[in-house]
Formats: structure tokens, C-alpha cells, sequence
């Protein structure tokens, strides 16, 4: 499993970030590209900390049990529910977008695993360092084959 904390991991995402266009189709879901960056963008800031979401209560009963499939090789459902919060439903422009996503994963990476601030995440509930590496990536890996890329 790939982390977003690898230097080349982290360019890898960067160069697929760049190869969208802005009239990428997705492959499922409703989303077209720039709401999908602008979406990464919502989950960035809470994976680096700048946005806190307090834990669900479904989150506090289940979460734990389901914490592995964050950062295990086994892709993410296509079409699986977004909370609310990171919806994006009126229209962005996707090269402020893009340009924002391309930020966010440096800042990320820059962070490394000594700098990233201790939070929980908003339905899995505690994790580690390495653990928000590799769930970053790994969401971040899922948005970008669902355009394709």
C-alpha cells in the first residue's frame, strides 16, 4: 500500500492530478472533475488537521471495526456515500481547484509523519501517522481512476 507521506508516491498523485482535464468524465458517481478536486480539497484539510469534524456517533459504534479498509490494498467501493459535509454540489472552477489539490498533497507530504497534528478522523476515530498516509493516498488514488486518471 502506496503513502501519501512517500516522496514518490506523493509525485505520482501529483503527476495524475495534472493530467486532468476540465472535461474529464467520471467513470461512476455524480461528481464532474471540479467538484472532485474541490471535494479532495474538504478531505486534504481534515487529513492535515486545518478541519476538524467531530467523530460520528455511527463513527464511534462502527468506525473502529472498519478503520482497516482506509489503508488496506483493497479499493474503495465505487459510488460509496460521502458524508455531508464533503459534498460538493454547485460548480467550481477546476483550475483553482486543481492548483489547490496540487498545494494541499505538498503540504501534506511536507508534514511527514513527526509534523502531522494528532486528530481523529471524523468516522474511523483515532489513527496514526502512517495510517492518515496511507488512507490520503489511497482516497485520493479513488477520486483520480474514477476520472481516469
Amino acid at each position: 500500500m502506496k503513502s501519501l507521506f512517500n516522496p514518490e508516491a506523493k509525485q505520482e498523485i501529483i503527476n495524475r492530478i495534472e493530467q486532468l482535464s476540465p472535461d474529464a468524465q467520471h467513470q461512476w458517481g455524480k461528481m464532474v472533475v471540479a467538484q472532485m478536486l474541490a471535494h479532495c480539497n474538504e478531505v486534504m484539510k481534515v487529513a492535515k488537521g486545518e478541519m476538524i469534524q467531530p467523530v460520528t456517533l455511527l463513527g464511534r459504534i462502527v468506525g473502529p471495526f472498519f478503520r482497516e479498509t482506509l489503508y488496506n490494498d483493497v479499493p474503495f467501493p465505487k459510488n460509496s456515500p460521502t458524508a455531508p459535509y464533503f459534498r460538493i454540489v454547485n460548480e467550481r472552477d477546476f483550475n483553482i481547484e486543481k492548483q489547490k489539490l496540487v498545494s494541499q498533497v505538498n503540504e501534506f507530504h511536507d508534514l511527514g509523519h513527526i509534523n502531522m497534528p494528532k486528530h481523529n478522523h471524523p468516522f474511523f476515530g483515532k489513527m496514526t501517522n502512517e495510517q492518515w498516509g496511507l488512507a490520503t493516498y489511497k482516497h485520493l488514488n479513488h477520486h483520480l481512476e474514477q476520472f481516469g486518471s
